[in-house]
């Protein structure tokens, strides 16, 4: 019999059973042995923030760091350390000229703390580390945008607000920086503006 509110009863090996209500989250499982039923972690997304930036950015990128990118930084509060977090980025980019020394940076600020480096690419030698190149296009020293896209599955530090950003930078001198537009932004129809965006998942532990 039932012996709590929420408990279930079903068929087992040879009779019927009882199964215990689980915990607040839980959800009902098939078990392991697919021959009857548990309580367990909810498998799939289990929240999805997201920002859309729609105006135009334009900097001067400092040499050997990176700053934040304007806009472009979205919170969410993880329910679990036990979960992932899921980035992903698209960014209209344009830079200086044909010069190739600037990159983007995935960052987080969790507490006051901020870290950039937990999705960059592995140190060798003096060379660069971003998360994604920043580069342009065009001619006769437009310097059109491009769509830049990054991708990053992150481990939350804890269950409190993690802010993830994009931040830019330049390992090789100080050079300017646009998003959402091109360098030459004159007001004709030959010309537009863009929209970038950050969006992250919180993926639950029982899909990975």
């Amino acid at each position: 019999p039932t012996t709590t509110q929420g408990d279930l009863i079903f068929r087992g090996a040879s009779a019927d059973q009882r199964l215990a209500i689980g915990t607040a989250g839980q959800a009902l499982k098939v078990n392991s042995g697919a021959n009857g039923y548990e309580f367990g972690v909810a498998g799939g997304i289990v929240q999805v923030k997201s920002t859309t930036k729609k105006d135009s950015y334009s900097a001067t990128s400092p040499n050997q760091s990176y700053t934040d990118i304007t806009g472009l930084s979205v919170d969410i509060t993880p329910t679990s350390t036990n979960n992932k977090i899921l980035i992903f980025a698209h960014v209209h980019v344009a830079v200086e000229s044909s010069y190739g020394g600037q990159g983007m940076r995935f960052a987080k600020t969790v507490g006051g703390s901020t870290d950039n480096t937990f999705a960059i690419g592995d140190a060798d030698g003096v060379r660069a580390r971003h998360t994604m190149k920043a580069v342009g296009s065009g001619s006769n020293g437009r310097d059109y945008p491009i769509v830049a896209s990054m991708m990053h599955l992150d481990t939350p530090a804890s269950t409190a607000t993690h802010t993830y950003k994009i931040q830019h930078g330049d390992n090789d001198g100080t050079n300017n920086i646009y998003i959402n537009m091109a360098k030459v932004d004159t007001n004709t129809t030959g010309y537009g503006k863009y929209i970038s965006n950050i969006t992250v998942m919180e993926i639950a532990q029982g899909v990975l």
